[in-house]
């Protein structure tokens, strides 16, 4: 779902024997902190005997058709920022997605040929995630909005 465990898994198949062999595998990283270069990388065709393998976040979600995914493995799982009053701190916190999303990742494999999508998750998990995720201004208090606001207004 975030940074740390892509990086973490991306550092586990590198190192595998299997995987380390770049004739056959390419593997990438795409989050929103790598630089716009590398996330045009993903986008760019590999040979006809390799296959790409890109780690993601949920950026990856809309937005983006990368031509040649045919194969999405979902967790089920996205960092989602969230607010806690007692210690009135806002953080990222891992959580479940929401049924909506698993339809856009799923929707992710096959835009141009045809795809498959396994979830990592149970129907009974499935049928229990929200049907849409929350606004982050019902998570959120109003007051950082406002700060934020005011910030862009003095600059």
């Amino acid at each position: 779902p975030g940074w740390d465990d892509i990086s973490k898994l991306y550092r586990i198949l590198t190192a595998h024997p299997i995987f380390s062999n770049t004739n056959k595998f390419k593997i990438m990283q795409l989050h929103s902190g790598i630089p716009k270069q590398g996330q045009r990388e993903i986008f760019q065709s590999v040979g006809a005997t390799q296959h790409k393998i890109i780690l993601s976040t949920n950026i990856a979600e809309t937005s983006i058709t990368i031509d040649d995914v045919t194969v999405v493995i979902d967790t089920g799982r996205m960092k989602e920022k969230t607010y806690d009053p007692h210690v009135k701190l806002s953080f990222l916190k891992s959580t479940w997605i929401s049924r909506a999303s698993a339809r856009q990742r799923k929707g992710r494999a096959g835009r141009t040929c045809a795809g498959v999508c396994f979830h990592l998750f149970s129907k009974m998990r499935s049928k229990n995630m929200a049907e849409f995720q929350d606004s982050e201004l019902l998570r959120m208090p109003l007051e950082e909005l406002v700060l934020q606001v005011c910030n862009c207004l003095t600059m």
